[in-house]
């Protein structure tokens, strides 16, 4: 399973929980993963399994090129309302773990279009890494419905014809 993350460098994005997350995979879970990291600096003295592969920014066509080739998107933000990559994600047929904060679960429907976990608890986090690599066919299936709710849910057209009535009031 390909898990992928985009996000700038810093904390409150995930990386030190996401990382502990993957800390705490056995090495039969680390066998059947990958992670894509798009944007993050390790610390120099930081060990990484070969699995794990590491981007800095790059433009945005090579982004997208390695989020569709993933299977999973992983949001784990302590403070995002509403985080671009997850409709890029969804928009794709991606599922997407993400943090139970602010207005991510507005977008990810906890076992629906994928998995809200507590952003402060690596191990929660674990845990929907370990689910998505045992249930491939929910990764199929949480993929094809985060499809249809962006689809549905956040149409552009819908959203402005929204807030166009909101102003007029």
């Amino acid at each position: 399973v390909i898990f992928f993350m985009a996000a700038r460098n810093d904390e409150t994005k995930g990386w030190p929980q996401l990382l502990k997350a993957i800390s705490y995979l056995n090495a039969s879970y680390m066998e059947k993963s990958e992670f894509i990291f798009f944007g993050y600096k390790p610390p120099e003295d930081l060990k990484l399994n070969n699995n794990i592969k590491i981007y800095q920014f790059s433009k945005r066509s090579k982004v997208l090129e390695k989020l569709k080739s993933a299977d999973v998107s992983i949001v784990p933000s302590h403070v995002d309302n509403s985080p671009n990559t997850i409709y890029e994600a969804m928009s794709l047929g991606k599922p997407v773990i993400g943090s139970d904060i602010a207005g991510i679960p507005e977008l990810v429907q906890n076992g629906k279009t994928g998995l809200l976990f507590n952003p402060m608890d690596p191990v929660q986090l674990s845990a929907a890494i370990i689910y998505m690599v045992e249930n491939h066919h929910k990764i199929i299936e949480f993929g094809h419905n985060a499809l249809e709710y962006i689809n549905k849910e956040c149409n552009l057209k819908k959203n402005v014809d929204i807030r166009l009535r909101l102003w007029s009031n």
